[in-house]
C-alpha cells in the first residue's frame, strides 16, 4: 500500500501543465489576444510571436496601466510643487521624481515597442510626439539645472508638454475622445 495521504482518496492526479512551445496554447493565447482586443474595443497591431503575445498580455495587464496613470499623475501634480507654487519643494527633489516618472514612460513606450512591429511602432505619431516630450523635458531639466547652479532666475518651460503623457499613451483613448468631442461641439 502507498502511503497517501488523508483524504486523498478522490482526488485526481493533476493534469500535466502545457509545454511553454506547445503550438496548440500559443495558438489559444493569441485568439484569446484578440478577443481581448475586441471585448476592450482596442485595436493595437502587436507581432504574433509568442513572446510578443506575453509581452502585450503583460503590456495590457491591470497593474502597467495604474502604473503608468499613477506616473502620468505625479507627473502632472508636479506643478504644484515647483516654483512658482503654492508648496515649494527643492528643485533637486522635484527633478529627480520627474526623472524617475520619464524614466517610466520610457520603459512603457519600450515595452509598447517589443510589442508591436516596428514599422507600425515608428509610423505612429503618438511614440513619435512622446519620445519627443521625454527628450525636451530631459534638456529643459539639464539647462534649467545649470541656469539654477549660476543663481540665474530662469523659468522651466516645458512643463505645458506635461499632458502629452496623458493624451498619448495608448491606455489614454478616452481622454483623446473626450477633448475631441470638447473641441468640436457646437457652443
Amino acid at each position: 500500500p502507498s502511503a497517501a495521504p488523508a483524504g486523498a482518496e478522490g482526488l485526481r492526479p493533476a493534469r500535466p501543465l502545457v509545454a511553454m512551445g506547445d503550438p496548440a496554447q500559443e495558438k489559444l493565447l493569441l485568439a484569446a489576444a484578440y478577443v481581448y482586443d475586441a471585448q476592450y474595443n482596442r485595436n493595437i497591431p502587436f507581432e504574433t510571436s509568442s513572446q510578443a503575445v506575453r509581452l502585450y498580455y503583460l503590456y495590457n495587464h491591470w497593474a502597467m496601466q495604474a502604473a503608468t496613470y499613477f506616473f502620468i499623475f505625479v507627473d502632472l501634480s508636479l506643478a504644484l510643487f515647483e516654483e512658482p507654487a503654492a508648496y515649494p519643494l527643492p528643485f533637486l527633489a522635484t527633478s529627480l521624481v520627474e526623472i524617475m516618472c520619464l524614466l517610466v514612460f520610457f520603459g512603457r513606450l519600450f515595452h509598447f515597442a517589443k510589442v508591436t512591429p516596428r514599422v507600425v511602432f515608428w509610423k505612429d505619431a503618438k511614440n513619435i510626439c512622446i519620445m519627443i516630450a521625454i527628450l525636451v523635458t530631459l534638456v529643459d531639466l539639464i539647462i534649467y539645472g545649470s541656469v539654477r547652479i549660476s543663481n540665474i532666475q530662469s523659468v522651466r518651460w516645458s512643463r505645458p508638454m506635461r499632458p502629452i503623457f496623458l493624451i498619448n499613451f495608448a491606455e489614454s483613448r478616452q481622454v483623446k475622445n473626450g477633448l475631441y468631442l470638447g473641441l468640436t461641439t457646437p457652443a
